[in-house]
């Protein structure tokens, strides 16, 4: 099976022929068949250019999972106003092409979200953005898309340079830290169609929870206690302190029984513990633990 992407000379030849016909309309009405320059106006190679421009299919998108995409961020995301939970436009950029068939038409709008964001903060703590793709409306219905990775086109993909240059790239999104982040409309990047059913959606929410989990690991959740001499606490951190902790800085909500800590955490200091995110995606949370 032959996938891919109509390239910019295919998407002109389309326009192309488009011009042509309307020339040949113009034409094919006027009276004097004797005029030399009638037969110039519709040349015979029009028709030949026609196969290079298969029409789209109807009905529903028919395109395997991880089907290769390229879309258009058409609203600007910025780590200085990005919330986490927030979801901003995007729309198809080029058309998808199976087996030499356009099965979706370039146009197509859609939605990606924002699944993580910070400003920097005191003392040097990086801003980030963690991105992904989320869905395409295909005759009114949403078919999943995953990933989103900033390639070199695009007008504003310039402005990424610096940014992209720290960031990483997993199959759920984009992650990018430093200082204040702005991904501008314009943007372009590549994304792929999911698998279909209820596969869809566990995958979906998968893709999520790793992408949440790298963002924890990044991030020092600061727990206060009481300590006495040598920085030893008066009691220990326990896993819903840790849970609650990690929800007032982060956003990010942890079943306390999830939380793994290994040895009771007694001392002041920095501390790693394990939390599962979601089934087979566990986070290291780095812990801070700072005397009250």
């Amino acid at each position: 099976m032959k996938i891919g992407l109509w390239s910019a000379a295919a998407i002109g030849g389309l326009l192309l022929i488009s011009a042509h016909g309307a020339a040949a309309q113009a034409t094919a009405g006027q009276p004097d068949a004797a005029a030399p320059t009638a037969p110039a106006a519709t040349p015979a190679a029009v028709p030949a250019a026609t196969p290079a421009a298969p029409p789209a299919a109807a009905g529903p998108l028919r395109a395997p999972a991880g089907t290769p995409i390229l879309v258009e961020i058409t609203q600007g995301v910025s780590s200085k106003s990005a919330k986490r939970g927030d979801t901003f436009t995007l729309r198809l950029s080029a058309p998808i092409v199976v087996d030499g068939r356009v099965v979706l038409a370039e146009g197509a709008v859609g939605v990606g979200e924002v699944i993580d964001a910070a400003h920097p903060g005191m003392g040097g703590t990086e801003g980030k953005l963690v991105l992904a793709g989320r869905y395409l409306d295909v005759n009114g219905q949403h078919v999943s898309i995953r990933g989103l990775k900033v390639g070199g086109g695009g007008h504003n993909n310039a402005h990424l340079a610096m940014a992209v240059g720290m960031a990483t790239y997993g199959v759920g999104g984009l992650f990018i830290t430093g200082g204040n982040i702005d991904v501008p409309a314009g943007t372009i990047a590549q994304a792929e169609v999911m698998r279909k059913s209820r596969e869809q959606q566990i995958a979906a929410d998968r893709e999520s929870a790793r992408l949440v989990a790298t963002s924890l690991s990044t991030t020092v959740i600061k727990i206060s206690a009481k300590a006495g001499n040598e920085g030893r606490l008066f009691g220990s951190i326990n896993a819903a302190e840790i849970a609650k902790a990690v929800l007032d800085q982060t956003g990010v909500t942890i079943d306390r029984k999830n939380i793994q800590v290994e040895a009771p955490l007694r001392q002041l200091g920095e501390h790693s513990v394990s939390a599962e995110i979601f089934a087979d995606v566990v986070a290291t949370l780095k812990l801070e633990i700072v005397a009250k």
